[in-house]
């Protein structure tokens, strides 16, 4: 009897371990899959032959042989985008350094009001490109997008110590890069259902990790000018690959231009749609301030002020933060499908509160990688609430694109005011005051939408039943 239970427990641990394997297996197989019909995509529409499939009138929702391509053409260009704008972080720093003659806080206040003037911008042209892009398409308002950082950053390659060529390259850029995404997230919102985007979406952008990852790394292998260069002849591809590229908006869905929808404070409209959607909106703007990437410039000023990194080091440490930013998309991805939207929200603003308090007392090498590790479970905050507004505003009458729209303005009011808070708190307080001024926005976010939710909840679990209905139907 005793041999008896000794085999019957072997062969209970035997189960359980093949179980295991299988499931592992089935993850590597799943993933394999995954990362050689991106490539298979990205490779076909770099060489210009990835025909998007042609749409009528009606477009159905959470169709993988639908929405899939259109994830593959996005990533792929959003790749270039990502390697073009991500090798010149720390390169624009030291161009402006030599500037300034080595005044720090003058280069920090400097860049945090270019990339305000940037949101600024955003602001002025985001509803005219979503007019534009639902009036001629999608493609033409990418193209020009890259044209125009292209020829940004042609500029600072001809004159890279004059800082006029600093503010016409990165003014643009951001204004510019702002309307490519919003274009971005209308398609997806086209053929793809709220939740259906803030579990599956991202995963599918496998290039544009990979370059965020590798620009870094590039970057401290080249001289300061060179990273221009090689970011001009991205935006120049990026062109091409657009230009070949066949458009995924069918004539018969385009829509006359609106000169009322151009108004830039239209994003106003979603303040006076009910409690739900204002809560849920003013929680995306405070959750917007405390994108770690608007305080990217003092990060790099506190690596080398305090911990007295070199320009190697420091582009090694940027690697780190893209990353965790990269990895932070299949922790958002697990915690929308387990916890649900709601929940997923309230996890990602207690694990940055965390990653702030830590990076901002770091000391050393070991310590800034826990703090991205902590970051990397709260990267994905806005999923769950940008995806609710959308649920919401859609089903209050707003249009996709139009809604998109005016997310992307109401963000850029957050993008205009949070540089300037840290650059400012920086240059006056110290290199600990732009995280702690984090700290407090993100519970100012969590405070507000748990306000919101508290009476509502049963109408965003119905959102969410919704998307899941969907999904299984297709």
């Amino acid at each position: 009897m005793r041999a008896s239970g000794v085999f019957s427990h072997k062969t209970r641990v035997f189960r359980i371990r093949l179980m295991h394997q299988v499931k592992m297996g089935e993850f590597v197989r799943t993933t394999l899959v995954m990362l050689r019909d991106a490539t298979g995509a990205f490779l076909r529409t770099v060489s210009g032959y990835a025909p998007t499939p042609r749409r009528a009138s009606g477009v159905e929702i959470d169709n993988p042989e639908v929405y899939k391509p259109v994830l593959y053409a996005i990533s792929t260009t959003l790749a270039f985008q990502a390697m073009a704008n991500n090798i010149v972080t720390n390169a624009q720093i030291q161009l402006l350094n030599s500037i300034y003659r080595g005044n720090t806080a003058q280069t920090a206040l400097t860049i945090g009001k270019l990339k305000a003037a940037g949101a600024f911008a955003e602001f002025l042209i985001g509803p005219l490109m979503g007019q534009l892009s639902d009036a001629y398409g999608r493609r033409v308002v990418m193209l020009v997008c890259s044209l125009v950082n292209c020829l940004g950053k042609l500029l600072i390659v001809i004159n890279p110590n004059r800082l006029y060529a600093h503010w016409l390259s990165q003014v643009p850029t951001i204004a510019f890069g702002t309307a490519y995404f919003a274009t971005m997230r209308a398609q997806m919102a086209d053929v793809m259902s709220g939740r259906n985007i803030a579990e599956n979406a991202f995963m599918h952008m496998a290039p544009a990790g990979l370059a965020v990852v590798c620009a870094p790394l590039l970057a401290g292998r080249m001289a300061p000018l060179r990273c221009y260069q090689v970011s001009t002849l991205m935006f120049g591809v990026c062109a091409w690959i657009l230009y070949n590229q066949e458009e995924t908006l069918h004539k018969d869905n385009r829509r006359p231009l609106a000169l009322s929808s151009m108004n830039p404070f239209a994003f106003v409209r979603l303040f006076t749609q009910g409690p739900l959607l204002r809560n849920l909106t003013l929680t995306s703007g405070i959750q917007t301030c405390t994108d770690s990437r608007l305080m990217e410039s003092c990060v790099v000023q506190c690596m080398t002020e305090r911990l007295k990194w070199c320009p190697a080091q420091v582009n090694k440490h940027l690697s780190v933060m893209a990353i965790s930013g990269v990895l932070g998309v299949p922790c958002g991805q697990f915690s929308v499908k387990h916890l649900g939207r709601v929940w997923h929200t309230h996890s990602s603003h207690f694990f940055k509160v965390a990653a702030y308090y830590a990076w901002a007392n770091a000391s050393s090498s070991a310590q800034m990688r826990l703090a991205q590790f902590i970051l990397m479970l709260g990267q994905r905050q806005r999923d769950g609430t940008e995806t609710f507004i959308t649920d919401v505003a859609v089903a209050k009458g707003f249009g996709k694109g139009e809604c998109e729209a005016n997310k992307m303005n109401w963000r850029s009011m957050a993008n205009i005011l949070a540089p300037i808070l840290y650059s400012k708190s920086f240059a006056t307080q110290g290199v600990k005051a732009p995280f702690y001024l984090a700290i407090v926005l993100t519970l100012c976010a969590e405070a507000v939408f748990s306000y919101g939710v508290t009476n509502h909840h049963v109408q965003l679990d119905a959102f969410d039943r919704a998307s899941l209905a969907g999904k299984n139907k297709t």
